[in-house]
């Protein structure tokens, strides 16, 4: 996956996900990530950010990242306050 810009044959990209063969050791290395970063990251909507750009950045899935991506920064919510979270972020970035 590549975030491009620019005309055909012009084109700059911005960002490469990693290569399909390295995804689950970067999955693992998110894993253990977030499993950590609930003691070490008290601020909870910034914990929620970074798991998200994380999670996003890895791109695993062909399709569904942006989705499970959100379902994930919510997860990062709940954990930070301690009960589940009672907005959903897809809908507060639609409006």
């Amino acid at each position: 996956m590549q975030i491009v810009s620019g005309a055909i044959g012009r084109e700059t990209v911005h960002f490469e996900a990693p290569p399909s063969n390295t995804i689950a050791s970067e999955m693992s290395g998110f894993i253990t990530w977030f499993n950590e970063s609930q003691n070490a990251i008290k601020k909870p909507i910034v914990r929620s950010a970074i798991t998200h750009l994380y999670f996003e950045t890895i791109h695993p899935f062909e399709d569904g990242n942006g989705r499970i991506g959100r379902a994930i920064a919510e997860k990062a919510l709940s954990q930070c306050i301690g009960r589940p979270v009672l907005f959903s972020l897809s809908k507060s970035i639609e409006q």
